[in-house]
């Protein structure tokens, strides 16, 4: 009877852990859908000021510890596999474009930012 017990318990930690991987892969999608927006609210703006840009570097470095926490979980469920693909894809996406055009259009109203 102590194994059938111990087998339960298992199993039921093994669907808690599937429920946080998705649960945290979701929070992640999150924040690089956030970080995201706020990059297009800034490349259109002429004028940024330093509140915002300390806010958007604020979101870029929580959004990367999430992608950096999310490419280390494994989990076997496929829909967390498939919702951490896309994530990292669309951070990679990210990535590319913040080191891309970006910076080099707006680098003197941006980057270049005296607080």
């Amino acid at each position: 009877m102590g194994s059938v017990v111990r087998q339960e318990n298992k199993q039921s930690d093994s669907l808690l852990n599937s429920f946080d991987a998705l649960s945290f892969c979701e929070q992640t999608q999150s924040c690089v859908d956030s970080v995201i927006h706020v990059l297009a609210i800034i490349s259109e703006m002429t004028f940024t000021s330093s509140a915002l840009i300390n806010d958007y570097v604020s979101q870029v470095e929580e959004c990367e510890i999430h992608v950096g926490r999310l490419r280390s979980l494994d989990c076997s469920d496929a829909v967390f596999l498939e919702l951490k693909n896309e994530c990292l894809k669309r951070f990679s996406a990210f990535e590319a474009d913040r080191a891309g055009e970006f910076s080099v259009a707006h680098k003197e109203s941006v980057f270049d930012f005296k607080a």
